[in-house]
């Protein structure tokens, strides 16, 4: 059986939910886990698992399209009363940590998952968190990383065009782009081989869809939303 990520599908157990694309959860591993959360629930006599919903998210890599499916499933469920683990089909990465900023309570591999699954789901029910013991070292030296990056100048702004191109046009991106670029209407006209009236009649068109008054005001928009990320 095959579950979809727009399909949510209960499994087994209303409490628990297996999410996965590519037809690779053991039926094994399935039981496996959910009678091991039903021991806890049955040994303990205040547990906030009783009342809890475990989903398990299956991804094969981290990856834009990924990134932006477990931000609506975050978005989709009761952050308060839920339990939500991410399992990669590989081997974890570095741009696996980059989903610690949404809600998530573990990131595993799936190997690491079939041969550890008892403890991975005692740490989610006593701490609510797990990250693989691997993945601690990147972490700290993520955060290191980060902390020196902070004190580099921001060298150049760069438009996320996954989060734009729902609204923008390839056209009105490039020309936010050379915005946040600092570039003035003349420059854009010679670097996209346009006349300053058809770059004008752009601008305004972007402008009108972002609901800023100016193109600083724009490029500032653009920032707040989160479609810039800086590189330094």
């Amino acid at each position: 059986m095959q579950y979809t990520y727009e399909e949510k599908v209960l499994t087994i157990n209303s409490r628990i939910t297996f999410y996965d694309n590519f037809n690779e959860i053991p039926s094994s591993l399935m039981d496996n886990i959910t009678n091991c959360i039903k021991g806890f629930n049955h040994k303990l006599t205040k547990s906030p698992s009783i009342t809890n919903h475990w989903i398990f998210f299956f991804i094969s890599e981290a990856n834009e399209e990924t990134e932006e499916k477990v931000f609506h499933l975050c978005q989709s469920i009761n952050q308060k009363n839920t339990l939500l683990i991410l399992v990669c089909h590989n081997e974890l990465d570095e741009d696996c940590l980059g989903y610690l900023k949404y809600p998530v309570n573990g990131i595993v591999s799936l190997p690491f998952l079939k041969s550890n699954y008892p403890i991975i789901l005692r740490s989610l029910l006593e701490q609510n968190i797990f990250l693989q013991a691997n993945m601690h070292l990147k972490l700290i030296s993520e955060i290191e990383s980060q902390n020196a990056l902070k004190k580099q100048p921001i060298k150049k702004l760069i438009l996320k065009k996954n989060k734009v191109k729902q609204f923008l046009n390839e056209k009105e991106q490039a020309i936010l782009q050379l915005l946040l670029d600092g570039k003035n209407n003349k420059k854009i006209a010679e670097t996209l081989y346009y006349a300053n009236s058809s770059i004008a009649t752009l601008i305004s068109s972007i402008l009108k869809k972002l609901d800023a008054k100016d193109r600083t005001d724009a490029a500032v928009s653009a920032i707040r939303n989160g479609w810039v990320k800086g590189i330094r």
